[in-house]
């Protein structure tokens, strides 16, 4: 299942390809665990949607290579975030989250445009004004932030690390902004086909969420929604009935879909 691993760089895993259609496989997996309802810090790269094979480590596309995977095969990956809360004072026994989320739910602006206006935002608290048009030719990247430099006549080089903080209104654990997610639950949060800024208007809008085989047509007609049925085709009964699906709708991103794995404990909404 798991084609290659990393401890300190990105990404952690890496999944194996599929010969199963429709899924590709070969995902990018990035975890983050956290000892309360916070989202841990993103500490080797900015999160983003997708992630190009030619720019991952020598050492991801080797191990790669030796399980007899071809790393270009598909030259960019989706990118999803393997997310773990817990909360634990809650009594009478700590309770948990487990979400793996699509890094879209993250990437509402490309990760150059979030560079830039991170640089504009620290220079004009320098007090030095960059001209506009200068602003959108430059092309700034991580790559080109993280690589280490040596000031003339110094006795050291010089590394910039870049790390981000989800902004509390992408905190998916929290109960408060996004009440869907259940305590004891795992969710799968995928983006529809269409465009973020579009819904299908019908019940389901409202973030009713009903068992796999009641979902709206709307839903059903979507290529994400296909796969996630063909998935769950495999699955026992009981996993079938602690399922339930609808719409998760972000503070900043838009609606997502949103396929929820409850404990027997766990109320429904």
């Amino acid at each position: 299942m798991v084609a290659a691993k990393s401890k300190g760089s990105f990404p952690d895993l890496v999944l194996r390809l599929s010969d199963q259609q429709p899924f590709s496989g070969g995902e990018l997996i990035e975890i983050k665990t956290s000892q309360s309802y916070g989202i841990s810090s993103f500490n080797s790269t900015l999160p983003r949607s997708s992630h190009k094979v030619s720019e991952l480590s020598k050492n991801i596309r080797d191990q790669m290579l030796n399980k007899g995977e071809d790393p270009d095969a598909v030259p960019e990956r989706e990118i999803y975030y393997l997310i773990f809360g817990i909360n634990k004072r809650a009594r009478p026994a700590p309770l948990y989250k487990i979400c793996l989320v699509h890094g879209a739910f993250f990437e509402t602006i490309s990760t150059e445009s979030a560079i830039k206006q991170a640089f504009q935002e620290m220079l004009e608290e320098c007090g030095i004004t960059v001209d506009q048009f200068i602003w959108e030719e430059a092309t700034i990247n991580q790559n080109t932030i993280n690589r280490s430099r040596h000031p003339t006549d110094s006795s050291f080089r010089i590394r910039f690390r870049m790390m981000a903080e989800a902004h509390k209104n992408a905190n998916l654990l929290n109960s408060n902004l996004y009440p869907a997610i259940t305590d004891n639950s795992l969710s799968l949060v995928l983006p529809f086909e269409n465009e973020k800024s579009e819904f299908p208007k019908d019940s389901q809008s409202s973030l009713e969420y009903v068992k796999l085989w009641d979902v709206a047509d709307s839903i059903r007609s979507n290529k994400r929604f296909k796969s996630i049925q063909i998935a769950f085709n495999e699955q026992d009964t009981e996993i079938m009935d602690s399922t339930s699906i609808g719409v998760l709708r972000s503070q900043i991103s838009g609606y997502f879909l949103h396929v929820r794995v409850d404990s027997p404990t766990t109320k429904s909404i």
